[in-house]
């Protein structure tokens, strides 16, 4: 069994990444108003699914907190790329398996490949290739919830259901379709406030709250820092 060690994070002081995927904080004295100063131990941070189903944390650096894959993380930090890739592949095709021995650099082309060769293509709202009627598409289209929730109901990727919404797909249909007075946009209430304060906590970042909400990035930022919907 392979030994852990730890290599500190590259532009973010007080954090550390493993060779097996686990990033914690380094111990550390911190000011303390009666001691002086007070040793903390360090702890793992807590690791979270995104939507395509890959680890991430938050990092916090200068009061802003920063979503970063695990994957690349360990990659960036373990294995040399002197041939300059820009992606990772897991090599078993498991994308929470993300030890050292099981990650390799490769390029877009290769990482397709291996997910063909391997019949690893996802399914579910991981899937974007998944066929729709025209009828599902102007569905998809007038639908008011966010691109999660529509994608995991249509059995699609939450990419194909952006661009039937922005109209970067399925145009000639939804092109004819007049528009609602009303915003399509999912519709903001305390407790979806509330939810999206909780997940910027937890480390996910303002875009990809935007994503995930369907909400502007104002909006998502004038939320978090509780400007509106306190």
């Amino acid at each position: 069994m392979m030994e852990e060690y730890w290599k500190p994070i590259i532009g973010y002081e007080g954090y550390l990444i493993s060779n097996k995927g686990r990033v914690k904080t380094l111990d550390r004295y911190v000011p303390h108003k009666r001691h002086g100063r007070m040793f903390v131990e360090g702890v793992l941070i807590k690791q979270y699914k995104d939507l395509e189903n890959y680890y991430h944390v938050g990092l916090w650096k200068n009061n802003k907190s920063t979503t970063s894959k695990i994957h690349r993380l360990v990659g960036i930090h373990f294995i040399p790329n002197q041939e300059n890739k820009s992606q990772i592949n897991h090599k078993n095709g498991i994308k929470t398996d993300n030890r050292v021995e099981n990650l390799e650099w490769a390029t877009n082309q290769e990482n397709r490949n291996h997910a063909v060769k391997n019949k690893l293509h996802a399914y579910g709202i991981n899937n974007g290739m998944t066929r729709l009627s025209e009828k599902q598409v102007i569905s998809i289209y007038q639908e008011c919830n966010n691109y999660e929730m529509i994608a995991r109901k249509y059995n699609v990727g939450i990419s194909q259901v952006s661009r039937i919404k922005n109209g970067r797909q399925w145009k000639h249909l939804t092109n004819n379709i007049v528009e609602n007075k009303f915003d399509r946009r999912l519709k903001i209430n305390k407790e979806i406030a509330n939810q999206i304060r909780k997940d910027y906590i937890n480390g996910l970042s303002i875009r990809y709250l935007s994503e995930k909400y369907d909400l502007h990035l104002t909006t998502i930022y004038r939320i978090v820092n509780n400007k509106t919907w306190r």
